[in-house]
């Protein structure tokens, strides 16, 4: 955003002072377990960045959630998708209607204690990789149409997607509360997160009422209930 304001100090800035609002510049994704070069990007032109009309990469993005089973996205409840969604409703595109997420960052907090739960700290534990850092002067570029600041904020996006990839798979043997991911003909016992039929015992699950057989995948790591095996018995004093 641009506005004018008093004092360099942080201040409220009110509707009045505000003379250009948030746009979108660019946005990348990818379907999890694609080739890494498929990745997908849409941005501004220079003419588009420079006019502010960011209509057309908007479109192209709530279509692509539209399409998507489930969203993976760092902060993406936060902030991701009530940006989108609050673009789609300025410019009275299609609403988005119900869009099923998975956050990492809600994932690493409630599962972990790390000292940070950023991606850059997450990929640097998980991956041993960092963001690309990213300057003022680059973004500010950017919004005055420079060309080849643009194609660097659609590499740093892309960067961002892939690391995203990695981190979530890296942390699905750890974390809690993951919703299913894939679907079962409920005769095979599946892993609900992966798909994969390949499993090893881990013996009994037992619920409030229940006994389960209790799997643990070996392509994902992750455990999952599987087959019934009788009702719980009465705990003895």
């Amino acid at each position: 955003m641009v506005s004018y304001h008093w004092r360099p100090k942080t201040e409220y800035i009110g509707q009045h002072l505000n003379i250009d609002q948030s746009f979108v510049m660019t946005w990348s994704a990818k379907w999890d377990g694609t080739p890494k070069k498929q990745v997908m990007h849409d941005c501004l032109t220079s003419e588009e960045m420079t006019s502010q009309d960011d209509s057309r990469i908007i479109s192209s993005m709530a279509d692509l959630i539209r399409e998507a089973d489930v969203v993976v996205a760092h902060n993406g409840d936060r902030f991701d998708l009530r940006v989108l969604n609050t673009r789609v409703a300025q410019l009275q595109l299609e609403p988005l209607g119900p869009v099923d997420t998975i956050d990492t960052l809600k994932l690493a907090k409630a599962s972990f204690a790390f000292p940070y739960n950023t991606l850059d700290h997450l990929a640097s534990v998980f991956l041993g990789k960092r963001k690309i850092e990213t300057t003022f002067d680059l973004w500010r570029a950017a919004y005055m149409g420079d060309e080849r600041a643009i194609r660097k904020l659609v590499r740093y996006c892309d960067s961002d997607v892939h690391l995203l990839e990695g981190v979530f798979h890296a942390m699905l043997p750890y974390v809690k509360n993951l919703r299913r991911l894939t679907d079962s003909d409920g005769f095979t016992p599946t892993c609900p997160t992966c798909g994969s039929t390949d499993k090893q015992s881990r013996g009994t699950k037992r619920t409030k009422t229940m006994n389960y057989r209790q799997y643990q995948c070996t392509n994902c790591k992750r455990y999952y209930k599987g087959v019934l095996v009788g009702r719980s018995g009465q705990a003895g004093l």
